[in-house]
C-alpha cells in the first residue's frame, strides 16, 4: 500500500522530481500512515475545465488508497483575488463545483468550503501572526505566479499565501498538492512551520507535491476558465469539444513537443498523458493499413 501511495503521488509530478516534492523522504513517511490527508486547493470561479479535471482524478486516486483526500473550495481566496462576490462563489461552490467533483471525481472526496473555517478568530489571528513574520517582498513573491492583478497587487493579495499556507494546517494535511505555481507557496509554508513561531494552531511540516499545468489549446499558456478557446469545459457538448480539437494549436511532427523547461506545449498529447491515461490505463489507436 505505502508503494501504491508513492507511486499515484508521483505519476505525472513536474520534473526535476527532487524540486518539485518536498521531500521525497517525507512522502514516503507520510504514506505510512493508516490514513494521511492531502489537499488541493481551487478558486471557485468560472467554467471547470481539463485542466482541473486531472488534479480532480489525482484526488479520487488517492481516496482510493486510503488517504483523506480535501478539495478546499476557496471561496476567500477567490474574493481576495479578485475572481467575484464572496456570495458568488460560494453559492457555486456549494452547486456546480460539489457536482462535478462528486461525478467526475469521487464521492468520497471531502468537499470543504474555506469560508467555513478561515473566518474563525483563531485563524484570523494566527494569520495575522504568520504577517509579522512575511515581508510584503517574499509574499508577492510567493503570490506573483498565481496572481490575476499583477501590475498593481493589492494587500489582500499579499495577504492570499499566508492564508493558503495556514489552510495546511488547519485542515490537517499531511501534503498539500497544487501546480507548479503553487511551488512557492508551499516553500513559503514549510519554512514558516519549521520556524519557532507559536500559533493558536498545531504546526508542522508538510510535504508538497507540484504537477505541470496543463497547457492551453492556444499556443503559449495554460488552459484558463477566462479564456473560453483555451480550455475544454467539463459540461461542452461533444460538438464543442471536436471544434476545439480541431482548432487546438499542435506542433507537426518534427517540431518541438517540449519547451526548454521539459513542459508539453502540445495540448493534444498533454490532455492524453495528463488525464486520459491516468483514467483509462490503456488507449489503443488503430493504424490506417498502408495502401
Amino acid at each position: 500500500m505505502q508503494e501504491d501511495r508513492v507511486r499515484a503521488v508521483l505519476e505525472n509530478v513536474a520534473e526535476p522530481v527532487e524540486e518539485f516534492v518536498m521531500t521525497m523522504d517525507e512522502l514516503r513517511e507520510i504514506a505510512k500512515k493508516p490514513r494521511p490527508t492531502t489537499y488541493i486547493g481551487y478558486e471557485p470561479s468560472g467554467p471547470i475545465h481539463v485542466g482541473v479535471l486531472f488534479t480532480i482524478q489525482k484526488l479520487a486516486k488517492l481516496a482510493s488508497l486510503g488517504f483523506h483526500s480535501i478539495a478546499l473550495m476557496a471561496d476567500l481566496h477567490g474574493f481576495l483575488n479578485g475572481k467575484g462576490s464572496l456570495e458568488i462563489l460560494k453559492e457555486v461552490s456549494l452547486t456546480y463545483w460539489r457536482e462535478v467533483f462528486t461525478t467526475l471525481g469521487s464521492p468520497d472526496i471531502d468537499i470543504v468550503l474555506g469560508s467555513d473555517y478561515q473566518l474563525t478568530a483563531d485563524y484570523e489571528l494566527d494569520m495575522l501572526t504568520l504577517s509579522q513574520r512575511v515581508t510584503a517582498r517574499r509574499a508577492w513573491r510567493a503570490m506573483s505566479m498565481i496572481a490575476r492583478e499583477t501590475e498593481h497587487p493589492t494587500v489582500g493579495q499579499h495577504i492570499y499565501p499566508i492564508m493558503q499556507a495556514l489552510d495546511i494546517i488547519y485542515l490537517g494535511c499531511d501534503l498539500a498538492m497544487g501546480g507548479t505555481d503553487q511551488r512557492r507557496i508551499h516553500a513559503l509554508a514549510r519554512e514558516l512551520f519549521g520556524s519557532k513561531i507559536e500559533l493558536r494552531h498545531e504546526k508542522w511540516v508538510p510535504v508538497a507535491a507540484h504537477y505541470p499545468l496543463v497547457p492551453g489549446l492556444l499556443p503559449g499558456g495554460k488552459m484558463s476558465s477566462s479564456i473560453p478557446k483555451s480550455h475544454i469545459a467539463v459540461h461542452d457538448p461533444p460538438e464543442v469539444i471536436r471544434k476545439k480539437l480541431r482548432a487546438a494549436f499542435c506542433p507537426p511532427p518534427g517540431d518541438e513537443q517540449y519547451d526548454e523547461e521539459g513542459k508539453l506545449v502540445n495540448p493534444i498529447l498533454a490532455m492524453f498523458k495528463m488525464v486520459i491515461l491516468p483514467r483509462e490505463g490503456r488507449i489503443t489507436l488503430p493504424r490506417a493499413r498502408a495502401a
